[in-house]
């Protein structure tokens, strides 16, 4: 499946510098002003996805929000010379605290749509199209289960590698590649009923 056209535009992502990391584990106003601005677009986007039929604006928002708090509070144990980069550490915290966020027991508020601003204008019926597929696509992203999901959300919309993704969700990079398999096998599935009903 072929899900180019859905990656984050900002995959060519920025790497926030030491000195930047360490002005904001220092509490310093400008850094951490910074540091939310070069990933935050990431994090909304990843937590959007993640939340699925769950997701709105303030769910998104409170969530992001608590992200960046953990962010803040575990900076300081982050090292630079380490073996994640800094974008992967955050994106394990974003998993961690959007599986937690999933475990509560909220009712689904509304469904999952694909609300990408600034894409370029496009014939009605393409538009219509790939409105459509993407739709059925996040509503089965939305049916596998969190562990699969989130390795599959990394790997397609935010065009991490497996070192990457084996990182931020603390497994070895076979079971991330087992986990990609049996998500996808799972959307070309879907995709192939699609096909067949029209």
């Amino acid at each position: 499946m072929d899900v180019a056209h859905a990656r984050d535009p900002s995959a060519a992502r920025e790497e926030l510098d030491g000195t930047t990391i360490a002005a904001a584990s220092r509490g310093e106003p400008w850094a951490a002003r910074r540091l939310v601005e070069c990933t935050q677009r990431s994090v909304h986007r990843y937590a959007w996805r993640m939340l699925g039929p769950r997701a709105t604006r303030s769910t998104t928002a409170e969530l992001v929000q608590e992200v960046y708090a953990r962010v803040f509070r575990a900076l300081p144990r982050y090292r630079t010379d380490g073996p994640a980069r800094f974008t992967t550490w955050l994106l394990t915290i974003a998993h961690r605290t959007a599986v937690d966020e999933l475990r509560r027991k909220r009712p689904s508020l509304s469904p999952l749509g694909d609300l990408q601003p600034g894409q370029p204008a496009d014939r009605p019926d393409r538009l219509r199209e790939r409105a459509e597929l993407g739709e059925r696509i996040a509503a089965e992203v939305q049916k596998l289960t969190p562990a699969l999901r989130s390795a599959f959300i990394l790997r397609a919309y935010h065009d991490r590698s497996l070192a990457e993704i084996a990182n931020a969700l603390d497994i070895d990079e076979g079971t991330v590649k087992s986990r990609l398999h049996r998500a996808r096998q799972s959307l070309q599935a879907a995709l192939e009923e699609v096909r067949h009903e029209a």
